[in-house]
């Protein structure tokens, strides 16, 4: 039997490239106890333009403590934009964005009234909502369930994908930077190495917005 296993830090909006990764998966870890990244795709992506989420951190904290700084006004900005892009739809409630609580748009405007006091649950929200676009039903978690934040990089996800039985690990490119592939193969588990996305890579809101989804 054959288990797939993807493990991705829980962006904001992300990229079509990391909803095909999880519908290619069994099991889906967010992880969520490692160390935010500053100038990644945590808090920020591109849709014409970049739209980043101001947020309060300090080096060494993890991305389920990251805090928003909601003392900038920085949600209209996201707004606007996502209205402007649905402007490229005919109408805004075609088959691929309906959903049970309304159109996309609908929603968009509940998730940025909401006062969001972590960045994990903004994203997780956006997540949760495309993968119901795109009807996605992967197992998804956090990495925090494992209980295994004293491990880090390769050790740490071998030890998750170990514990869910996986056959094969789902990996970016990047991965070939920290995975010790040694220690899969003694451990029986396939790498998948995905391919390298090019730097210019929108949020999948935009294949949505123009209709490519």
């Amino acid at each position: 039997m054959v288990v797939r296993v993807g493990i991705h830090q829980p962006n904001y909006i992300p990229s079509k490239a990391f909803f095909d990764k999880m519908k290619m998966c069994d099991y889906f870890i967010l992880l969520d106890d490692v160390q935010y990244e500053k100038n990644g795709f945590t808090n920020r992506n591109r849709l014409n333009g970049w739209l980043s989420i101001p947020v309060h951190h300090k080096h060494d904290t993890l991305i389920k403590d990251v805090e928003i700084a909601n003392e900038v006004n920085w949600q209209r900005h996201h707004v606007n934009t996502m209205y402007a892009l649905s402007d490229l739809q005919e109408e805004h409630e075609v088959s691929h964005i309906k959903n049970t609580q309304g159109c996309l748009l609908c929603f968009i405007d509940k998730l940025y009234a909401h006062p969001w006091k972590n960045l994990i649950g903004i994203n997780l929200a956006w997540i949760k909502k495309i993968c119901e676009i795109l009807e996605i039903k992967t197992n998804t978690t956090f990495s925090t369930s494992f209980d295994n934040g004293h491990l880090k990089g390769s050790d740490k996800i071998l030890d998750i994908c170990e514990r869910l039985g996986a056959t094969h690990y789902v990996s970016g490119p990047s991965g070939r930077k920290y995975l010790n592939t040694l220690d899969f193969d003694n451990a029986g588990i396939t790498i998948e190495w995905l391919p390298s996305q090019p730097p210019t890579t929108l949020s999948i809101l935009d294949d949505i917005f123009r209709g490519k989804i």
